[in-house]
């Protein structure tokens, strides 16, 4: 599969990395900030963000292209 650098981990970004990934492909997911707040929190709340779309980018147990 290809290789695919998402730019922006909002919902649209993450979203699709999680999708990409699910597909087989591998995914770097790149958001760039300088730790202060953003429109949809503060920097706690990027991090729990950031944690939750490195959970759903780990591939899991059979994944893999049509599984």
């Amino acid at each position: 599969m290809s290789r695919v650098a998402v730019f922006g981990a909002g919902y649209v970004g993450l979203v699709t990395g999680a999708c990409l990934a699910e597909l087989g492909h591998e995914i770097l997911l790149l958001d760039v900030t300088d730790g202060s707040p953003t429109p949809r929190g503060d920097r706690a709340g990027r991090l729990a963000e950031a944690a939750a779309a490195l959970e759903c980018l780990q591939p899991s147990p059979g994944a893999g292209p049509g599984k």
